[in-house]
């Protein structure tokens, strides 16, 4: 397994001490993504490992980097129902009316899934009730 696709599984898997070893070995691109444009923020975003976020946060990863799909740490983790990686993306500026995969925005993908929680957070961090998707 090359380096680069080490990283985003250890990402996926929520394994804060494998990335900050491949990380700070220096070895390895922080920014590596897969062939559909995921790197290890993504990954993290949609599995909820909140420390991962913040740590990847903290060493540069862009908050509104989105796959080829469209689909930003923000969307994803919407789509999860991810509250807490939810608040920490906002906090460090996430587009929270970033419109992703099939033109939905994170409020939009997060009511279409029930996710009740991340609904009233996004709302109550300005999301746009009237927004429409125009795909």
């Amino acid at each position: 397994m090359s380096d680069g696709k080490e990283l985003l599984k250890a990402a996926d898997d929520g394994d804060l001490p494998k990335v900050k070893s491949l990380v700070e070995s220096n070895i390895i691109d922080i920014e590596y993504k897969d062939t559909n444009g995921r790197n290890a923020l993504y990954w993290a975003s949609r599995n909820g490992h909140l420390n991962l976020v913040k740590y990847l946060l903290d060493k540069g990863l862009k908050t509104n980097e989105a796959d080829k799909g469209g689909r930003s740490p923000l969307w994803i983790a919407a789509c999860n129902g991810h509250v807490g990686v939810i608040k920490a993306l906002i906090e460090r500026k996430a587009d929270i009316e970033h419109v992703g995969y099939n033109s939905q925005r994170p409020l939009h993908i997060a009511a279409n899934k029930g996710k009740l929680d991340v609904v009233k957070l996004l709302l109550l961090n300005g999301a746009n009730m009237e927004a429409t998707t125009t795909g």
